[in-house]
């Protein structure tokens, strides 16, 4: 074996009788090696003539300093637990395929923390503020990982993530909160990502508030998928998000699920299967730029909380719920509060024969001129505090006397403050 530095600095030489395992256990012949002096590149090839290639397949000597890990000498591996980093190469974290400890070399796994229930529990939180980038090499083991929530959280500094050719998800259940508060991300590649098993996509890309574009690849699979609650809340800068290839038919808890998406104008929600979803609670609040929503697929029949769902969708015009099922709902206080653009309000499958409470329902609904509501059934109604509030453009609200029922004075203050109309005609 001859192995040495040319004139460009880079590492050269022929091996014999040397063999490379890669991670699915088969061994290849290596005939030649080549790398950059510092190991941070390093490709082999086989006797066979094959490429094997992996850019960051072996770590620069002493490199396994900058993370809490485990060795384990009858597998020769070393576990990486979690990033401790170091003042000078904590910006730009390399994981590498394997790492020399004490002139040994062992082979790259991810841990499964089972101290924090079995996450990858902020893998980098220890530098969190000072990584810019996270790559990954190519041959790395993910074998016994189940988790990887909170994975890259509280990386708010983090601007790009190489995931490699083997970031293996196939085994994993839980991603929530895995990218939550990643600030500065603004594109996010996970074609390579396989999440047919994943049950938890809660606040998945929480607070991503510069991110702009996903892609999601043709195995981000959420058949599987029960809580989406907060998974894309706080992200401020899409315009638009295709969630085509979404299936939600197994999912429960769509609460907060797009809240303040500022600068989303346009969500097509056709496709949506939410006849299992109970939670829809601020589901779309503080989308203040959304002009076309699509929900004509949204079954709601088993939804129980509601309120606040399109509050403060500012510049919504129209708003179709036609095909809504509110039968089982009790609160709809603030659904509609501050929706000031909307003139065109279809509520005509609302049932609302068991909501107690309607306090600001429409408050703030500044352009809305004239409302039906002779289907309202209010026989049950406890609290209608601020319901017609700043209304300024209403003048008729229809409602049938047989089945419009008001609280007492206190229950309904500021009911129709500064509303086009201070009173219901009856129909």
């Amino acid at each position: 074996m001859s192995v040495y530095f040319n004139s460009a600095n880079n590492l050269s030489g022929d091996i014999t009788d040397c063999l490379y395992s890669d991670n699915t256990g088969i061994k290849h012949s290596i005939s030649s090696i080549w790398g950059n002096k510092d190991n941070s590149v390093v490709k082999l090839w086989g006797k066979d003539g094959e490429k094997i290639d992996d850019p960051y397949a072996v770590a620069p000597v002493d490199a396994y300093t900058e993370w809490n890990y485990t060795l384990n000498e009858g597998e020769n591996t070393i576990t990486l637990n979690s990033f401790i980093g170091n003042v000078n190469s904590s910006e730009n974290v390399i994981v590498y395929s394997s790492y020399e400890v004490r002139n040994k070399r062992y082979r790259t796994k991810i841990a499964n923390n089972t101290t924090n229930s079995g996450n990858n529990y902020y893998m980098f939180a220890s530098a969190g503020s000072k990584i810019v980038t996270v790559t990954f090499g190519n041959q790395i083991d993910f074998s016994t990982v189940k988790s990887m929530s909170y994975m890259f959280s509280a990386c708010y500094n983090l601007t790009n993530i190489n995931f490699g050719n083997n970031f293996n998800t196939s085994n994993i259940t839980n991603m929530c909160s895995m990218f939550s508060g990643c600030s500065k991300l603004q594109t996010l590649d996970l074609s390579g990502f396989n999440t047919s098993h994943v049950t938890n996509m809660c606040s998945m890309f929480s607070g991503c508030s510069k991110l702009t574009s996903i892609n999601f690849g043709d195995n981000f699979d959420t058949s599987n998928v029960t809580d989406m609650n907060s998974m894309f809340n706080n992200c401020q800068s899409f315009t638009n998000l295709n969630l085509s290839s979404f299936n939600t038919s197994n999912v429960t808890i769509m609460r907060h699920m797009f809240m303040n998406c500022q600068s989303l104008i346009d969500l097509d929600l056709s496709n949506f299967d939410t006849s299992n979803v109970t939670d829809m609670l601020f589901m779309f609040s503080h989308c203040l730029s959304l002009k076309n929503i699509n929900v004509s697929s949204f079954n709601t029949s088993n939804v129980t909380t509601m309120n606040s769902i399109f509050r403060n969708c500012e510049s919504l015009t129209n708003l179709d719920l036609s095909s809504f099922d509110t039968s089982n709902l009790t609160d709809m206080s603030s659904i509609f509060q501050d929706c000031k653009s909307l003139t065109d309000l279809n509520l005509s499958s609302f049932n609302t024969s068991n909501v107690t409470i309607m306090n600001g329902m429409f408050m703030d609904c500044q352009s809305l001129t004239i409302m039906d509501l002779s289907h309202f059934d209010t026989r049950n109604i406890k609290h209608m505090g601020g319901m017609f509030r700043n209304c300024k453009a209403l003048t008729i609200i229809y409602v049938s006397e047989s089945i419009w029922k008001e609280p007492t004075e206190y229950y309904k203050k500021d009911m129709f403050t500064n509303c086009g109309t201070n009173t219901v005609t009856y129909k």
